[in-house]
């Protein structure tokens, strides 16, 4: 399911109807927070929904605290996206977090005076930047020969890292699940995005899309009951 320009304002126009003013608006920025922070997020907002540039700054200054404070490890991750534009796959991502570990290993035993344990530290972080080079040259020549490797190893080598990606695949599903007005829709669109919400590893953000998902059913259950269609 992608999202319906048309649907989002019939959405929107029937809270201002039945619920008045205040409650548009809310909802017109709930929906552009839980969506502003996925890739194209704003270039969406300020061309389908006329949010202004002023708006969407506060907006993401927002969402961006807000996602903090619900996942770390997903503020965490779209920083790295930011500063670590070279690192294409899951593999670079991997060695980079497992670097990360060892250079706070480093730093916490020289603060502790702890010399054996930050040298052992040290060279750990050593190796794992060495073999940073040897899995980027392996990047660079299935970019070349994508068939030369076949594999769960090689399709780290190939593939995104996931941690880029969880959050905004996260917003685009929740703001596809709040336009949704019945039980039939929703069942279709659950069944329709399993492979979508099973890549979000997450916990956080797991939890915080599946708590959103009980409390659609219950809403659109209590208004039209258990029938899907």
């Amino acid at each position: 399911m992608k999202l319906n320009v048309d649907q989002i304002h019939q959405h929107l126009d029937r809270i201002r109807h039945k619920q008045g003013e205040e409650a548009f608006k809310k909802a017109r920025c709930n929906f552009a927070r839980s969506l502003i922070l996925a890739e194209g997020g704003s270039q969406f907002l300020s061309d389908s929904l006329g949010f202004k540039p002023d708006e969407l700054a506060k907006l993401e200054a927002e969402a961006r605290e807000m996602m903090a404070a619900k996942s770390p490890e997903a503020a965490m991750s779209m920083m790295l996206k930011q500063q670590l534009p070279h690192c294409k796959t899951q593999a670079q991502f991997n060695l980079f977090m497992a670097a990360f570990e060892a250079l706070r290993a480093v730093m916490d035993a020289t603060f502790a005076g702890n010399e054996v344990t930050a040298s052992k530290a040290r060279e750990l972080l050593n190796r794992i930047i060495d073999q940073a080079a040897g899995v980027t040259r392996a990047v660079s020549q299935l970019e070349d020969e994508p068939e030369a490797a076949q594999g769960a190893l090689a399709e780290e080598l190939k593939k995104e890292p996931i941690e880029f990606h969880e959050h905004d695949e996260q917003r685009q599903l929740l703001a596809e699940l709040s336009v949704i007005q019945d039980r039939c829709g929703l069942d279709q669109w659950y069944a329709e995005t399993q492979s979508r919400r099973e890549g979000i590893r997450d916990q956080a953000l797991r939890n915080e899309l599946y708590d959103e998902i009980r409390r659609k059913r219950g809403t659109l259950t209590a208004v039209f009951g258990n029938q899907s269609n």
